[in-house]
């Protein structure tokens, strides 16, 4: 069940990103623009889209699960992995699609 709600925190997550089609780098979320860093992503779909920044998500949520599975992917870590110089939309998206994966695999 854990592994079920983590994939669908990623797959929200991903699909925020990518429908948008506006990916941010070095900040957590732009309210004015709808922009969100993989993170800020995450957060969105936790928390909701007006609370990014303000509130933390809650225990038990699936978060920590599914910030686990992007960091394994993104060299260890997702914000850092996000920021770097040269990194395109579609590397984090990827990094998505791989966490996705091994989410599913795990259920």
């Amino acid at each position: 069940m854990r592994e079920k709600r983590t994939t669908t925190i990623l797959k929200q997550a991903r699909d925020l990103l990518s429908k948008r089609g506006k990916w941010l780098q070095g900040s957590l979320y732009d309210k004015s623009k709808g922009r969100y860093c993989a993170m800020g992503a995450l957060d969105a779909v936790i928390v909701g889209e007006d609370k990014v920044g303000v509130l933390s998500p809650p225990k038990g949520s699936g978060y920590k699960s599914a910030l686990a599975l992007l960091d394994s992917v993104a060299d260890g870590d997702v914000v850092e992995f996000n920021d770097a110089k040269g990194r395109r939309k579609k590397d984090v998206l990827a990094a998505f699609d791989k966490a996705i994966a091994l989410s599913e695999s795990k259920s």
